[in-house]
């Protein structure tokens, strides 16, 4: 990481600027090492077992079932930086390929308008960058089997074997979860790619699902613990200094800020985010909106909880689940305290 800024280069860099550079500052979650192990790993077991597949062309009548493949699950609420994650992995992966007219993975937020395997497919065509899209979308002959073949010869033809479908959960505001479960099947079974699923815990059931279980590998899971543990706590607590110092840094504030100073500001921290570390950028950034409109350019908990409170109002949170008016949960502030005591006691052998 290169050196903070100086006194004389914050001084030009204007709220809106601090702003931008605050949504641009990354800090690796936890899992984004087995999140980069996972995605490579079923990328090289896709290439390797469609590299020795025999299909027959897509025009040909139907499509019998072949090389099977996987279903990686990647789940957790809005806000934990599955996103981030895996663009951070999927960028990684594509930046350090030998060959640059090879494609090995791509990426498709899909949404709600996405119904049917029929609309999936046309939503695949377009990510693949093909013009057959629009006629799969209005053509009045459709063959699932056929599509599918077409996708997996496009897919071949970049070399491409895995497919990142993310914010699936929008899918089933418009869908139940069998259609959604047949759509991936089929393009499972037709071994047309992998596919790693990203979405909410709506997504749960549908891992569950009879058409996908032994399709679908062992999840990543993104979810904080219902309480608060003594690993959930560190990885929080290590996630917001990390992002302080980064927030310092690069200049989106003037002086140093350090979230877990004291035990009770670790446990109101943990409280007002649920665990989940992609709520500490959330409520961080309407902190400094909140500093930067009283003409402050720093991060404090004045801030932090003025920001917090007005969002709880909008959201529903009533005021006696509030930490900052009610003080951190009891169970949080014994697991900070254990925490604060392990440390003590390393420190001092």
């Amino acid at each position: 990481m290169r050196a903070a800024l100086s006194a004389t280069e914050r001084s030009r860099l204007s709220f809106d600027r601090r702003l931008e550079i605050f949504d641009t500052i990354s800090v690796d979650h936890p899992l984004i090492g087995q999140t980069r192990a996972r995605v490579r790993s079923l990328i090289k077991q896709t290439e390797a077992r469609v590299s020795g597949s025999d299909f027959p062309p897509y025009w040909e009548t139907e499509l019998a079932k072949h090389s099977e493949l996987w279903l990686l699950p990647i789940f957790g609420p809005s806000g934990a930086t599955k996103s981030k994650t895996i663009k951070i992995v999927l960028d990684e992966i594509l930046a350090k390929r030998a060959d640059r007219t090879m494609v090995p993975v791509r990426y498709l937020k899909v949404d709600g308008a996405t119904k049917t395997t029929r609309q999936l497919q046309v939503r695949l065509l377009e990510t693949l960058s093909s013009a057959e899209a629009a006629e799969l979308a209005k053509g009045r002959y459709y063959s699932e089997p056929k599509a599918n073949a077409r996708l997996r010869d496009l897919a071949r033809k970049d070399r491409t074997t895995l497919i990142v479908l993310d914010e699936a959960h929008a899918m089933l505001k418009e869908t139940t979860i069998d259609r959604m479960a047949a759509g991936l099947k089929s393009l499972l079974n037709h071994g047309v790619f992998s596919i790693v699923l990203i979405g909410t815990d709506e997504l749960r059931p549908l891992f569950r699902h009879s058409e996908l279980r032994s399709r679908t590998e062992m999840p990543l899971d993104f979810s904080s613990p219902g309480r608060p543990t003594m690993a959930s706590c560190v990885n929080l607590f290590q996630f917001a200094e990390k992002f302080c110092a980064a927030l310092y840094d690069e200049g989106v504030i003037d002086s140093p800020f350090r979230p877990t100073s004291t035990i009770s500001h670790c446990a109101v921290l943990y409280d007002i985010t649920g665990g989940v570390l992609g709520q500490i950028i959330r409520h961080f950034r309407r902190a400094l909106q909140y500093a930067f409109a009283q003409n402050l350019r720093t991060l404090d908990w004045t801030s932090i909880q003025f920001a917090y409170s007005s969002w709880a109002t909008l959201d529903g949170v009533s005021s006696h689940q509030d930490p900052f008016i009610e003080g951190p949960k009891a169970s949080t502030v014994t697991v900070v305290r254990k925490i604060s005591d392990e440390m003590k006691s390393h420190a001092s052998r």
